[in-house]
């Protein structure tokens, strides 16, 4: 048992000689420097697009606020709302079935009150593709030239014909509208549950201004509300190079299946959405459905109405009081140089220097000779990335940061 102990006290001299030169400080920095994590900060990515044409009526910054009042369409209505919010919108909307009257009414007041009305027309039962009704509304749309978003045959569920019969006729009719009403932007739209099939129905960028999205984020009994972020990413990414890109969205605060209301998530969901727009710089409007769906017969429905909570018209008001919406057509530029897109991918600063990852320069900066990059990459977090400053030596392109937003921006020097 002696000669253990000695044998062990005998080690642990050892071990100290051996560690004799290392001062206790540099000891530390050492332990330090083995165990210290790479320090690696995230950003959201963006890219310029090159060579960019507005469509019509595109801002140059921000997002056109509008809204929708289905069961009251008119403007002195849609005033009464704005003035108990304290609040203002670009856009003022409507719904026609085509074949119905014009509601010239609505859009001259609209006008008159320096907005822009928003016409949504969609099919009837019985004359789905009868070009003689679009003649009509296409004379009645231009008579006194004014400008006017018209949203066309929205696809929704509903919508049962073929992709290539929807085609031909949309192409026709915006050939008719564009002939007898140039005063107006034509919208594409779909809604959210058609999202991934509504690219077979795409007419092409040359009969499309703009691209609308109609997504609601209803509340289930226990008050959770569907992650609809999800599919304003994949619209996003799929629809903002072709055109610039329009929300029309509903926030229900009331289920009526177990007849609860979940008024505080409601707000806290609204405004959410509405902070986080700036995350897709291709979104320039959002249409806001302030209407209901309850059926007190069926015991079932969503309560999208902003108006009847105090709460929720608060968020409502804070949300679109940020400068960042545009309540009003005369703050519209025509200068469009610095338009942006979302990337898939994000960039990262990493040791002081800032990469982008190397499958971004092939989809977002669609550089053809991609080559030239293979030997310069850096792989990070187990992704390859190429460094801007490379990028910016072989491509001449620069970045700019939003720190406060984790956010990096690429653009063309």
């Amino acid at each position: 048992m002696l000669k253990l102990s000695f044998f062990l006290s005998l080690l642990f001299l050892l071990a100290s000689c051996n560690n004799a030169n290392n001062t206790p400080t540099e000891q530390i920095q050492e332990v330090f420097y083995k165990e210290a994590p790479v320090q690696v900060t995230h950003f959201e990515l963006f890219v310029q697009l090159n060579d960019h044409r507005a469509s019509v009526f595109e801002p140059s910054f921000g997002i056109f606020a509008g809204i929708y009042l289905r069961q009251d369409n008119t403007t002195s209505s849609i005033r009464s709302f704005e003035q108990s919010l304290g609040v203002q919108h670009a856009i003022y909307a409507y719904s026609i079935t085509l074949g119905q009257a014009y509601p010239i009414m609505f859009v001259l007041e609209a006008i008159a009150n320096n907005k822009t009305p928003l016409i949504t027309v969609i099919p009837s039962h019985y004359n789905i593709f009868d070009i003689s009704l679009i003649y009509d509304l296409a004379h009645e749309v231009g008579r006194f030239n004014v400008p006017i978003f018209l949203q066309f045959y929205p696809i929704t569920n509903d919508f049962a014909v073929l992709p290539s019969e929807y085609i031909s006729f949309f192409i026709e009719a915006v050939q008719v509208f564009r002939r007898y009403a140039p005063n107006i932007a034509i919208i594409w739209g779909f809604d959210s549950h058609n999202i991934t099939t509504a690219s077979h129905f795409w007419p092409g960028q040359e009969f499309v201004d703009w691209i609308n999205l109609t997504i609601y984020a209803d509340v289930d009994i226990y008050g959770q509300h569907n992650d609809i972020f999800a599919y304003i990413d994949l619209f996003s990414l799929n629809f903002q190079r072709q055109a610039p890109l329009m929300l029309t969205l509903g926030v229900s605060h009331h289920n009526f299946e177990n007849n609860r209301y979940f008024v505080s998530q409601a707000a806290e969901k609204l405004y959410n959405i509405y902070t986080n727009l700036e995350l897709y710089p291709r979104i320039m409007a959002i249409i806001y459905q302030n209407y209901s769906t309850t059926d007190h017969e069926k015991n079932s429905g969503q309560n999208y109405k902003v108006n009847t909570s105090d709460i929720i018209q608060n968020a409502y008001a804070s949300a679109i009081s940020n400068p960042h919406f545009i309540t009003n057509i005369e703050k519209e530029s025509q200068s469009h140089q610095n338009t942006f897109v979302s990337s898939a991918f994000q960039a990262i600063e990493y040791n002081g220097n800032f990469f982008i990852p190397y499958k971004a320069l092939i989809y977002d900066l669609q550089i053809d000779d991609i080559g030239i990059f293979n030997n310069i990459t850096t792989e990070i977090e187990n992704t390859l990335f190429v460094s801007i400053s490379d990028i910016n030596r072989i491509l001449y392109i620069d970045f700019f940061i939003n720190r406060q937003n984790n956010m990096l921006f690429l653009f063309y020097n």
